[in-house]
């Protein structure tokens, strides 16, 4: 799986913010029309760094975002994978933690062969609501802050 492109909406002090982790392909979002653009970038070296590495380095001063970025696309990734029906033990404890996300819009866009897919914190969100309506604390909590 090769990260592509990470689009946060508003987490902390990161606002509409794209961040581009691939050097073979160049992404932008429009919040505006919700359009992702996905282009090849006509300078990229193939296998610069050897045959199917990709090294993609976070700058910034303290504080910048740089930790919260990498927590997101952790986040995603970890929540698209996860299955609570067979780690039932888990079920609160990453349903009280998606808790603080439920109104931060991210995505993130990742390539798997040769097709990308876009894993949303949105659409993760949704899948518990409509998998697990059991969950009534976080679907109380979801439902009171969407109303807000």
């Amino acid at each position: 799986m090769e990260l592509v492109y990470l689009w946060v909406e508003d987490y902390k002090n990161i606002k509409k913010q794209g961040f581009n982790f691939s050097p073979r392909f160049r992404c932008d979002y429009d919040p505006d029309t919700n359009e992702l653009t996905i282009e090849e970038n006509e300078d990229h070296i193939p296998d610069f760094f050897g045959e199917n590495i990709n090294v993609t380095i976070l700058v910034g001063k303290n504080g910048s975002g740089k930790s919260s970025i990498f927590k997101l696309i952790l986040l995603l990734i970890y929540c698209h994978n996860y299955n609570l029906e067979e780690n039932p033990i888990f079920h609160d404890f990453i349903i009280e933690a998606l808790r603080p996300f439920v109104n931060v819009d991210f995505f993130l866009v990742v390539r798997i062969k040769d097709n990308f897919k876009i894993i949303s914190m949105k659409k993760i969100i949704s899948k518990i609501i409509n998998k697990y309506p059991d969950s009534k604390k976080f679907i109380v909590g979801i439902k009171r802050e969407l109303q807000k």
